[in-house]
């Protein structure tokens, strides 16, 4: 398994409390969401801090992150 693929399923193991948590840590946009049932128009893209945005692999790369600078 590589690098990518433990940010995604770490991300997808987070508790919905620290997913909320790191959701508001990270900049949401349109350019950085992998939500592929988003129902949003193309015409009213981009936006910011939407509430449908999901990316696992930036929430676990942010949680592994997170947790390696505070062992340091």
């Amino acid at each position: 398994m590589n690098k990518r693929e433990k940010y995604i399923e770490l991300g997808k193991l987070l508790s919905i409390e620290e997913k909320e948590n790191i959701k508001k840590e990270i900049n949401k946009s349109c350019n950085n969401c992998a939500n592929f049932s988003c129902r949003v128009e193309q015409k009213d893209k981009p936006i910011l801090d939407c509430i449908a945005w999901e990316n696992a692999y930036l929430l676990g790369e942010y949680k592994t992150l997170k947790l390696t600078k505070k062992s340091i």
